[in-house]
């Protein structure tokens, strides 16, 4: 998309569908966010198009386009006309997971204050936390805490607490964090491993005991990759 608003507005003058999709599945508004076009989302939102609309392949909305290109302004604006807080991509992931892996507290802030659900779950019960967790970001943990996270929350495939992968990846001013906020120091996963066991494994052996923070339940010695 060029971007070029006063074309889309004659096409739209003309009768254009304003939410015709490519054969993704992606919308103009998409394709405008993609762009980081703000002049033509803004156009095109106030136009009333669908707003929540999601590409076939990843599930992505405007939204998360928007988050992903970290623009401030254009998040706003979405969440501002209704973009659902709490939308998965295919991979699972909702807005909120996507600014904690994005180390992003300008747009958790915005997410969180607009009433996105800190407990948001994605692929195997992570929530944001647990991701923030396993990445040691602890002005990440501080502020979802803060608003409202469940510092206890288990994930659905190990049973684990944000506390135990910040033990995995080794994370100690992490669980010195989550310890000060409350975090139950002996919650066990499902091998009966509390964090204190955990980290011992993991200082012996990181490689085998590190998860992905970008997706919390997976080790990096099985998946390499990031989703965003």
């Amino acid at each position: 998309m060029e971007g070029h608003k006063h074309i889309v507005e004659l096409l739209l003058r003309y009768g254009a569908n304003p939410n015709a999709r490519t054969t993704s599945g992606r919308t103009p508004l998409q394709e405008a966010a993609a762009a980081r076009h703000d002049e033509l989302v803004a156009f095109l939102v106030s136009k009333k198009v669908d707003i929540n609309s999601q590409a076939y392949s990843d599930g992505w909305s405007p939204l998360h386009e928007a988050i992903y290109w970290r623009n401030i302004q254009m998040v706003r604006l979405l969440v501002d006309h209704g973009a659902l807080l709490n939308a998965h991509l295919t991979s699972s992931k909702a807005p909120l997971h996507m600014a904690v892996v994005q180390q992003n507290i300008p747009l958790m802030e915005i997410l969180l204050k607009a009433g996105a659900d800190p407990d948001v779950l994605m692929n195997e019960d992570i929530t944001p936390l647990h991701l923030a967790a396993a990445a040691g970001w602890i002005q990440g943990i501080e502020l979802l805490i803060q608003l409202g996270a469940e510092v206890n929350a288990r994930d659905s495939l190990t049973l684990e607490t944000p506390l135990h992968k910040s033990a995995r990846n080794r994370e100690v001013h992490a669980i010195k964090k989550l310890l000060e906020l409350g975090a139950n120091q002996p919650a066990m996963n499902c091998d009966g491993q509390n964090y204190e066991d955990i980290l011992n494994c993991a200082q012996l052996n990181s490689k085998d005991w590190a998860v992905d923070n970008s997706r919390g339940a997976y080790l990096m010695s099985l998946h390499s990759g990031t989703i965003n």
